[in-house]
């Protein structure tokens, strides 16, 4: 498998960029990009209009008959009755009046210029002539309001309005890069209720003006308010005004800027499926290579999901225009390659940020010193004051403080900080940082909860990753504390199989570990390393690092199915062998042989480990299945501590009432799957007091029923893709009927908690995957109900092989053997049938028994 590459782990380095502003004029402006016949009509008018407009301002009065003809037209064909108002406006104003609102709008636009100059130059000391920019910003908001305050009491406003809106803007901006201690909560406050008030004026003015283009900045300036109070709804609220004005008004930036503040909203709390959502939105009518906030979230996305190599070749295709956005754009480079394991290209683009360079170039100097081997490097990067370097003073930035970072920042540099404490070898010191870093990955899940936010991504796993969860295991298992270490991994990995807020604890582990013969083994995978712990059914608990992360053990597994889907035996047999190697350290492999044949033992899969054949592996030159019985969870359910009263295992053999569902036909009636109608003909002769729904019969109403009856089920059924079931979550799959397809949400909320279900259908085992949680899909909607033991097949198998599992495994159940060991007992009634592994490999037992 190769040696891993170690290198500093972090998920998403956020990069907090604001808008450049751009010259713009001060009536109704341009139309959508890709216009059709009607909107080049409309920007051919669009323009006339502008071109009146100025001839008018400038004392042509001729102009003022042809300027309320075009905006008469724009509103009776277009819709823009806005440029009604700017008509009215200006014809009702004399000479003198338009020229000298003329004037104030050169002043102002003398003033936005230097803005936006300075934007241009990265807002530096040096371009700007050796002034720093905070003091520009402040000179620059004192002229505004000064020209703001003679200009509201003329007769145009308009550049008044304007000049409190850029205000506002400046404004926010400060607030937003001050340190949240300076200058306290009372000279905040004061700070904030000035932004509100030049809004305000803002607003009040482009109204007398009839102005409502100008209107979206302003808009979108006070949605940016409001989130930075944490007053969600109202920025939405604000936001998607802006979208719908910058819609009706056919301004794209505006637009694109409005969904972008969405964004934000939804990743504040984690909903990473409405980020998806409203990113796809931005690009329908935005290029990534004209754009650089939507190419830098697309980016972002790529790296949230460990996908770096995906993400370096997109932002080589995508480099921004603007010389402001060049830092954080090769930032973002530099950690794409630290992710990629290119250290010497990541160093030379984050060495290549602007000194000082903001939350982003902190976080990425410090990934970057992590991966060097230079832990204290990165400690001090960070503000940790006792982790600098000896002979060195504290750099400029202060301590590691939550108030010293962004909410997205602060997960970030908590994480880095225990990594480093870890490289170091001060576990102990490693906890608390890491331990900060997970509760706000959970504060977060609980923010998207109450928000109601869609339910398709991890909030721990999209807004820390895997790789906090694992350090704080490889923490644990440093300082020896193995239950500790299982408790980590579970804590946030189970979270879907239990009710809302129930946490996973020591001595719930404890009771599952003795419930079966050899306890149970959790493995955490994260993005440069993995843990595996183990705790015997007498309680003894253990944990130990595995050098690989999950693109090494996500490699290994793939390369192990696909040998076995190749019926390459000899091949598949060296891969299993390797990786269990990696996945049993010596300790945990001895303690697994010294079962008897048959023991039970609970796997609590992860990751890349979800999909992995477990029979497949061996011990000692033995396969799994020969030396044990191996049952598989992707997390501990909440429901029924094993032991528990009422939790003993169900009867499953002679007299159990079975649901024999199946067999679908299509429009015309012909079975699509002989092979299951065969299967369950075979199944109702073995069990004749059984529920069958086969063939048109296989329709709603039958599945329903045999929900509701709370026996065993036996599915024979395809697995059927249907955009229509994506819930955003649940993978948009369904199991097909005779006449549609039951989506797997669906199934979810018909909540069957039944004692057993046979999955006869293809890869009934995966879904959707999701960071931190596993594979979402059909299966998982059965598990998350409650049903307590689930048959499911990691990759599709043919339809003889099905069946012949299928009656295998009934024979196991009639002769009085538990699911897992059923299971067990019919790989190897295949394997010892001449079947090819792809046959048999892929069936697994999930649950409890």
């Amino acid at each position: 498998m190769g040696s891993p590459r170690q290198v500093g782990g972090v998920a998403l380095v956020l990069t907090l960029v604001a808008f450049p502003l751009a010259p713009a004029p001060a009536g109704p402006q341009g139309a959508p990009r890709s216009p059709g016949v009607d909107q080049v009509d409309q920007g051919e008018d669009l323009a006339h209009f502008l071109e009146l407009l100025d001839r008018l301002r400038r004392g042509d009065e001729g102009a003022a008959a042809g300027l309320l003809a075009v905006a008469q037209r724009l509103c009776a064909e277009h819709g823009r009755c806005d440029t009604l108002d700017v008509a009215r406006t200006y014809a009702a104003l004399t000479p003198e009046e338009r020229a000298r609102g003329l004037e104030d709008e050169v002043a102002f636009l003398a003033l936005r210029d230097q803005v936006v100059r300075a934007g241009a130059e990265g807002l530096g000391a040096e371009g700007l002539g050796g002034r720093s920019w905070p003091l520009e910003r402040r000179r620059i908001c004192a002229e505004l309001e000064r020209l703001a305050a003679a200009v509201e009491a003329r007769a145009d406003v308009a550049p008044a309005a304007r000049a409190y809106s850029l205000v506002a803007r400046l404004e926010l901006q400060e607030v937003a890069e001050a340190d949240p201690s300076d200058p306290g909560p009372e000279g905040r406050a004061a700070w904030i209720a000035r932004v509100q008030t030049h809004l305000g004026r803002s607003v009040a003015l482009f109204g007398r003006a009839g102005q409502v283009t100008p209107r979206l900045e302003p808009l979108w300036v006070r949605g940016r308010l409001a989130r930075a109070r944490g007053e969600r709804e109202a920025a939405r609220a604000d936001f998607e005004a802006c979208c719908d004005l910058a819609l009706r008004v056919g301004q794209d930036p505006w637009r694109e800027r409005g969904l972008l503040g969405l964004v934000e909203l939804a990743k504040d709390v984690g909903d990473v499926a409405r980020v998806d959502r409203l990113l796809g939105s931005v690009a329908r009518f935005r290029d990534p290579r004209e754009s650089w906030p939507l190419a830098r979230e697309h980016a972002g996305r790529l790296l949230h999901d460990d996908r770096p190599d995906a993400a370096l070749a997109f932002l080589l295709a995508h480099p921004p225009r603007a010389e402001a956005h060049r830092d954080a754009w090769r930032g973002m480079l530099g950690v794409a390659f630290l992710r990629s394991g290119d250290l010497a290209a990541a160093r030379a683009e984050i060495a290549g940020l602007e000194d000082g360079g903001g939350e982003f170039a902190r976080l990425a100097r410090a990934s970057l010193a992590l991966a060097q081997g230079q832990p204290a490097e990165a400690l001090e990067i960070l503000g940790v004051a006792d982790g600098q370097i000896p002979g060195r003073s504290p750099r400029s930035g202060g301590g590691r403080s939550k108030g010293s970072w962004s909410e997205g920042g602060r997960p970030q540099a908590a994480a880095l900080e225990g990594e480093a404490w870890l490289a170091q070898g001060r576990p102990d010191r490693a906890l608390p940082p890491l331990r900060e870093a997970l509760d706000e990955g959970l504060e977060r899940q609980r923010l998207s909860e109450e928000a109601g936010g869609s339910p398709g991504g991890s909030v721990v796993g999209e807004w820390v990753g895997l790789h906090a969860v694992t350090l704080l295991a490889r923490a644990h298992a440093e300082l020896g504390e193995g239950l500790a270490a299982a408790v980590a991994i579970e804590e946030h990995q189970s979270r879907r199989l239990r009710p809302p807020g129930a946490r996973v604890d020591g001595s719930e582990l404890l009771a599952w570990a003795a419930g079966f013969d050899l306890g149970l083994v959790t493995w955490g995978v994260g993005a440069d390393g993995s843990v595996v712990a183990w705790i015997t059914a007498q309680g003894d608990a253990r944990a130990e690092a595995i050098p690989l992360g999950r693109r090494a053990v996500g490699s290994a597994v793939r390369r192990l199915r696909e040998a076995i889907l190749a019926e390459d035996p000899l091949r598949a047999r060296a891969l299993g062998a390797e990786l269990a190697g990696v996945l049993f350290p010596p300790d945990l492999s001895a303690h697994l042989g010294s079962g008897a044949p048959g023991d039970r033992v609970l796997l609590l899969v992860h990751g890349p480990v979800e999909g992995l054949p477990l029979s497949f592996l061996e011990l000692d030159g033995v396969g799994l299945d020969e030396r044990l019985c191996p049952v598989a969870l992707p997390g501990l359910p909440g429901q029924g501590l094993p032991g528990e009263r009422g939790d003993g295992p169900p009867s499953l053999g002679p007299g159990a009432v079975w649901s024999l569902l199946g067999a679908p036909v299509d429009g015309a009636g012909e079975v699509l799957l002989p092979g299951a109608a065969e299967e369950l003909a075979e199944l109702a002769r073995r069990h004749p007091g059984a529920f069958l729904a086969s063939g048109a019969e296989f329709e709603r109403g039958a599945v329903e029923r045999a929900l509701a009856r709370g026996g065993p089920l036996h599915l024979a059924t395809h697995l059927h893709p249907d955009g229509a079931c994506d819930d955003g979550r649940l993978a948009p799959a369904g199991l097909q009927l005779s006449g549609g397809v039951l989506c797997a949400a669906e199934i979810l909320d018909l909540a069957p908690r039944l004692p057993l279900v046979v999955l006869s259908a293809c890869e009934t085992a995966g879904g959707r995957v999701i960071d931190a949680e596993g594979a979402h899909g059909v299966g998982r909607a059965f598990l998350e109900a409650g049903t307590r033991n689930l048959l499911v097949t990691l990759w599709p198998v043919r339809d003889g092989a099905a069946r012949a599992f299928a009656l295998a495994f009934h024979n196991a159940l009639e002769g009085g053997a538990a699911p897992s060991a059923a299971a067990r007992a019919a790989r190897q009634e295949l394997r010892e049938g001449g079947l090819p592994p792809a046959d048999w490999a892929a069936f697994r037992l999930m649950g409890r028994d």
